[in-house]
């Protein structure tokens, strides 16, 4: 069990995962109020979790960071339970999910974040595939763009239990 908090994690480079946070295996780990900003990674250039982790996100500034191929800000790609709650989630890009990128089987709650100015070609705000169940609400998206598709969210190969609610939540201009 892990507590990061109160940190500036800037300007850090991986040429695989986790530019600015790496999060292994079966890990249990809790971020509050740190500033990841300008990170590099081939995932997950801001926060990157592997297979089994749990993982709460709350009260950070995440912003200008590139992963690459998948998430931008947030890649939770490997985690099992993830809470996103309280971020400012700002001027990220990857190829699938500018600000956050969600895939597998993953539990998670994305809660009352500023998602603004993310791009991507596919899912600039959140992208989010493949038996994940995630429920997105109260969160602001403004100013995001997808080359191709979902400014805002977009949503790939969607099984029964993929999304289970999107409600109150604010979109703004999103391309």
């Amino acid at each position: 069990i892990a507590l990061i908090e109160d940190n500036i994690i800037h300007a850090n480079i991986s040429q695989a995962g986790g530019g600015g946070v790496f999060v292994g295996a079966n890990a249990i780990v809790t971020l509050i109020g740190n500033q990841i900003t300008n990170n590099k990674a081939g995932f997950g250039g801001g926060v990157f979790t592997e297979i089994e982790s749990i993982l709460i996100i709350e009260n950070n500034l995440i912003s200008h960071n590139s992963g690459g191929l998948e998430g931008g800000g947030i890649d939770v790609s490997g985690a099992i339970n993830t809470e996103i709650r309280h971020n400012q989630i700002m001027a990220n890009q990857a190829t699938y999910g500018g600000g956050i990128h969600v895939l597998s089987h993953n539990q998670a709650l994305i809660e009352a974040n500023e998602i603004i100015d993310n791009t991507a070609t596919f899912g600039a705000g959140i992208y989010a595939q493949a038996d994940a169940d995630i429920s997105i609400q109260d969160n602001q998206f403004a100013n995001n763009l997808a080359q191709e598709q979902g400014g805002a969210i977009w949503v790939g190969k969607p099984s029964a239990s993929l999304l289970e609610e999107i409600e109150t939540n604010i979109f703004d201009e999103n391309l």
